[in-house]
């Protein structure tokens, strides 16, 4: 019944190495399988030597019919549960196995979904009911509430999980904020803020104001200027063949005259490409010293920053600003840094000067 260590250490395959406490898991789960195995084959002849001596009525004669069925389908299947447990290693290394337990697996789940149907058909559309609530109904409605349970609850677990998940994750985000955190920062703290238009703001579009002349912007990668670099690249080599082809034509001094009438239009072609690639050259040099003013954006309310736009600096980080209106929403309801979670209060000493 059990799964010995040996026969796992020993196996040649494709296998995953399980722990101890996995095989005690296993181990476990199969001593309850064979229990619930044993249980419905000792209910099964139970019942059969109830329905050999108790004589069957009219409308009791389906549900016994169904009964019996239910209780074959759960024997066979939790034994083919056991085998998919006891012999995982050999399955899962057997292609062919694997298939063939993974198509009777599907038969019996939806073997199980068809006879919660018709259990539901028994206990609430059947007409020919008998008078009296039989074993066999019992049964089968014990058996219907236990499929339902089984099965449909987790499946609305689910669909509540994929319905409600925005409340719930705003409940988490709520909670795993400190209670510190959500307290309003004061007024004068905020009003030490240090507020400038970003424009202004030097070190993020320069080094410094005297090196104003040598200054090299950097540029974000687009596709066009990819598409650009490649497209002069490929240029650069076809220019270069074209010219060997050229002048090993060239070399020729028994070329007649045709040939070279032939060979003009090539040569303008040439020429154009050359001053085609020169323009995009000059381009490219007119865009490499053009800054970009949109490279920031707001972390509050994820916009770009202009140049006449009012910035608030936060005291943690002088790379850390945002828009005087987001940020002062912000701080009226807590007291951290949007970016780095840092308490600002902390920031500043006894005299209100930042630390």
């Amino acid at each position: 019944m059990n799964v010995d260590l040996e026969d796992i250490n020993n196996n040649d395959g494709n296998y995953t190495q399980i722990s101890n406490t996995e095989m005690t898991i296993f181990r476990y789960f199969t001593i309850l399988l064979y229990f619930l195995l044993f249980s419905n084959i000792f209910f099964l002849f139970s019942v059969m030597i109830y329905y050999l001596n108790v004589p069957c009525e009219k409308c009791d004669f389906y549900n016994r019919i169904l009964v019996t069925v239910i209780l074959i389908k759960s024997i066979i299947h939790l034994k083919l549960t056991i085998i998919k447990v006891k012999r995982r290693d050999e399955i899962e290394n057997n292609e062919r196995l694997k298939n063939v337990m993974f198509f009777l697996i599907k038969i019996f789940n939806f073997l199980t979904f068809f006879l919660a149907i018709v259990s539901l058909y028994f206990l609430h559309f059947y007409t020919n009911i008998c008078s009296k609530p039989t074993l066999s109904l019992k049964l089968i409605r014990i058996y219907y509430y236990f499929t339902i349970t089984l099965y449909f609850i987790p499946l609305l677990f689910y669909i509540s999980i994929g319905l409600f998940l925005s409340i719930i994750i705003c409940i988490m985000i709520n909670y795993s904020v400190e209670e510190s955190d959500r307290i309003p920062t004061p007024e004068n703290i905020i009003s030490k803020l240090k507020i400038l238009k970003y424009k202004d703001l030097d070190y993020i579009h320069k080094k410094g104001k005297k090196d104003s002349k040598n200054k090299q912007y950097i540029k974000k990668p687009s596709f066009e200027m990819l598409f650009d670099k490649v497209k002069s690249v490929i240029i650069d080599k076809e220019i270069n063949e074209k010219k060997k082809k050229i002048q090993v034509s060239s070399s020729n001094s028994n070329v007649d005259e045709n040939l070279q009438e032939m060979l003009r239009p090539l040569n303008k072609n040439v020429e154009n490409e050359i001053n085609n690639k020169v323009s995009q050259e000059n381009f490219v040099n007119n865009n490499k010293e053009i800054p970009n003013e949109n490279e920031d954006v707001c972390s509050i309310c994820m916009m770009n920053y202009i140049n006449n736009d009012e910035v608030m600096i936060m005291p943690c980080d002088k790379r850390h600003f945002f828009h005087v209106s987001c940020l002062t929403k912000w701080l009226y309801k807590s007291q951290v840094c949007p970016i780095c979670r840092t308490n600002i209060v902390n920031c500043f000493d006894s005299k209100n000067n930042i630390v």
